[in-house]
């Protein structure tokens, strides 16, 4: 091909045949390039039609460079992954969309199920729950006991003013309100081998509409069954001069290293967080009570709260009691150090219902 210069912008052909290379073949320049230089024998227009052919060639290369799925290909390979047994394994390995959208369903009913369960009320059981947050309980809890009814230290031999004996079994109140020994010898050491009880009671009656804590110090050296200290809320009239025991009581009890509360009609609750690395210490025993419910402490942290069943309009008398149970010795055991009965100020009282 001999060298010449070609003006693109004064030559027509030249114009036409740069629109046709542009295009590329098949194009609606290409096919008017091609009619145009088809009929032409100059030597310009073979030069013209070997540089369409060299475009074309290299338009043709193009499918050689290229990969491109046939029809029917996704079938076939699927097909062919399952005769074999290398993607047989694969398949079995990797869930399928089936099994990824149940999984999913399940996650989604498992997060319901969970909210659905911190967010829908439940009615609580007192007996069993100590951290009960009802209306009444925590109006209980925010009262202030500032009007002190009596506040004893068992540091002398003397009865504390105020509150009377109760019971057969006969106090001492030096070093600790416990139950007396009878002198070695004594015609009085066999029948204290038996069952007895005693204990001191506040003399004046508590009136049910008002709110009342009674609070005692114990000095627990061991556990025992056969010396139980109790602290009682008893209903109506004074408590036996000689059972010291009353028909309906809410009671408070420390049995063999247990905590229990024992509820009028006889049912009992077992306080959990009762341990017996709390004996061999001294344990703060505080029970609060108002017309209708009643809230239990052990050293400062709630045990128990709930109703106490006791009836609303009858009188109540607040006690400390010893349940005897065993030979004499068991007397040195357990102790009261001080007993102390409060009340809120007038204007804070719950009111009447």
């Amino acid at each position: 091909m001999t060298q010449r210069e070609v003006n693109f912008e004064s030559d027509p052909l030249a114009t036409l045949l740069s629109d046709a290379l542009r295009a590329g073949p098949g194009s609606p320049q290409w096919h008017d390039a091609a009619q145009r230089l088809a009929g032409d024998a100059s030597a310009e227009a073979r030069e013209y039609r070997q540089l369409l052919e060299a475009r074309q060639r290299l338009e043709s290369g193009r499918n050689y460079r290229a990969v491109r799925a046939g029809p029917g290909f996704t079938q076939r390979l699927m097909t062919a992954l399952d005769r074999d047994p290398a993607g047989s394994m694969l398949g079995r390995l990797l869930p399928s969309a089936g099994a990824v959208a149940i999984v999913s369903a399940l996650l989604v009913v498992g997060a319901l199920a969970g909210l659905a369960y911190y967010l829908v009320p439940r009615s609580p059981s007192v007996s069993n729950n100590p951290s009960t947050n009802a209306p009444g309980i925590e109006r209980l809890a925010s009262l202030y006991m500032v009007d002190t009814v009596s506040t004893v230290t068992f540091d002398s031999s003397e009865q504390p003013a105020g509150w009377r004996p109760i019971g057969s079994m006969r106090m001492t109140f030096a070093r600790g309100m416990k139950p007396a020994l009878a002198p070695a010898g004594s015609s009085a050491a066999a029948p204290m081998t038996q069952p007895a009880a005693g204990g001191i009671v506040w003399g004046q009656p508590l009136d049910p509409a008002s709110a009342f804590a009674i609070e005692t110090t114990l000095r627990l050296p061991r556990a025992s069954d056969e010396l139980v200290p109790e602290v009682v809320v008893a209903e109506q009239g004074p408590l036996d001069r000689d059972s010291a025991t009353a028909a309906r009581e809410l009671v408070w009890l420390l049995r063999d290293g247990t905590w229990s509360l024992v509820l009028p009609g006889g049912d009992v609750v077992e306080i959990p967080a009762a341990r017996r690395r709390d004996l061999g210490q001294q344990v703060v025993v505080r029970l609060t009570f108002d017309r209708s419910q009643a809230i239990l402490e052990l050293n400062g942290v709630r045990a128990w709260a709930g109703e106490h069943k006791l009836a609303t309009d009858k009188p109540r008398f607040a006690a400390l009691r010893f349940l005897k149970r065993g030979p004499e010795r068991a007397a040195e055991t357990i102790a009261f150090q001080s007993v102390r009965l409060q009340r809120p100020a007038a204007e804070n009282q719950p009111q009447s219902r």
